[in-house]
């Protein structure tokens, strides 16, 4: 019953023409998502893509990433390297992305900060104020910097370009800075979230010991002058393992930099409990010892460990229950962080 009713009150509102309305369809999504309700606010999340049909829109349908005027592209619009041709990118949607993450409470109040920030940037316009959009993700590999990204995304309604710094970094003179013009041009219209993963690929200090450091110095002050200048109705995130090593001149042009550290024991379990709940369990399963044992991992070897513990019980068969040596036995075949699997 009060679904449904949700669902009539969004229609009227994401129909009205009066952009106070509109604001209060989306703040009414944002408070389902904060009480957990995530099926009923991607729902209501799409009555109003199907309403808002107006130019104006607050909150607009996701868009095909369009080719503009002077940037090349391929399929689908994506931005394509001078020289070669190869694709700079790739596209997702919103409804293709991962959005369930297990963080620390200090860094997801960090994330729904964002998210509430950028539904209500009209709000904020009205003093003066801009939201968060340029974020920059840092953190040991595994713990999900890309996964923080996605979630974004998803829970924004906006479409991840994800850069392939493999198509854009160009040994020729100046091609790089092109290409990431190129990119960031594409990304000047409709609702995206641009993705520098790993952006330490062309984001090091200029003042390191490299050959090609005159190169590398022009392509950097390329990419800080265009994050500096990001203006996109979307978001900006950059990610990093090597904080450390990035220039120093880059931070200061994100409006928000988030550590995501790898998980404590009480997240350890909560990632557990939460890659385990389709399965049944032995009564009084020891999550907490089970966690103890995997202090210090990353939330990626974690979630790893889950996943084959419960591929070994379903190929069992004939086992009524997942217990305690499902878990050893994944603990013991899954590789420790920062080692590699036996070829």
């Amino acid at each position: 019953m009060r679904v449904n009713l949700l669902r009539r009150l969004i229609r009227q509102l994401a129909d009205s023409p009066q952009p106070d309305l509109r604001r209060l369809a989306e703040d009414i999504v944002v408070d389902e998502e904060r009480l957990g309700h995530a099926q009923v606010a991607r729902e209501l999340k799409t009555i109003m893509e199907k309403g808002l049909d107006a130019p104006d829109r607050r909150v607009g349908a996701p868009e095909v990433l369009k080719p503009l005027p002077n940037v090349s592209s391929g399929p689908g619009g994506s931005p394509v390297a001078s020289r070669d041709g190869a694709f700079l990118g790739v596209l997702a949607h919103p409804e293709n992305l991962r959005s369930a993450m297990v963080l620390p409470s200090s860094v997801d109040a960090q994330f729904r900060r964002i998210e509430t920030e950028y539904t209500r940037r009209d709000e904020l316009a009205k003093f003066g104020l801009r939201p968060r959009r340029r974020i920059l993700l840092h953190g040991p590999p595994g713990c999900g910097k890309t996964l923080g990204a996605e979630r974004l995304a998803h829970n924004l309604g906006l479409q991840l370009y994800k850069v392939h710094f493999d198509a854009v970094v160009s040994s020729y003179l100046g091609e790089t800075a092109t290409n990431l013009r190129k990119i960031f041009d594409a990304c000047r219209t409709g609702s995206r979230l641009l993705l520098l993963d790993e952006c330490d690929t062309i984001a090091s200090s200029r003042t390191g010991d490299r050959q090609d450091v005159g190169e590398m110095a022009r392509t950097v002050n390329a990419l800080l002058d265009l994050v500096e200048s990001f203006d996109g109705p979307g978001l900006l995130v950059a990610t990093t393992n090597l904080y450390s090593r990035l220039d120093h001149a880059i931070f200061r042009r994100f409006d928000d930099i988030i550590e995501i550290p790898k998980p404590g024991l009480n997240e350890i379990e909560q990632l557990l409990r939460l890659h385990l709940s389709n399965l049944p369990l032995k009564t009084g399963f020891p999550f907490k010892k089970i966690s103890k044992s995997l202090e210090h991992s990353s939330a990626a070897r974690v979630v790893r460990v889950a996943e084959e513990s419960a591929k070994d019980f379903v190929l069992e068969g004939n086992i009524k229950a997942l217990s305690l040596k499902h878990i050893e036995s994944a603990i013991a075949h899954v590789p420790k962080d920062g080692i590699a699997m036996n070829s």
